[in-house]
């Protein structure tokens, strides 16, 4: 992660991106290499699955993934500004810190 850190910052004062927009970057990124991943592998399981047989309907399950994703989307935006805001060796110390505690 230090690494990507300093890459990141980097890109967005060479670039003079916003970090949302670099966030954006990312993660159009990695949906375009993970999408022809996940329907070769999965997609067919997830269709032809009988959801009938699961003890917690699907509708159950959906608020789960909703709020990580809802999650997991805030911590991402939180990174970026903070990286924005600090020298990247600075936020890889602070990051490695998160890690111990």
């Amino acid at each position: 992660t230090a690494l990507l850190s300093v890459y990141a910052k980097k890109s967005m004062s060479d670039n003079n991106l916003h970090y949302m927009k670099m966030l954006y970057f990312v993660s159009l990124s990695s949906l375009m290499i993970m999408l022809p991943i996940w329907v070769l592998l999965d997609a067919t399981r997830v269709t032809t699955f009988d959801y009938g047989a699961l003890e917690d309907p699907i509708y159950e399950i959906f608020p789960y993934i909703l709020t990580i994703s809802f999650t997991n989307f805030t911590q991402n935006v939180a990174a970026f500004g903070f990286l924005s805001l600090v020298n990247p060796v600075s936020y890889s110390v602070a990051n490695c810190m998160k890690r111990v505690f």
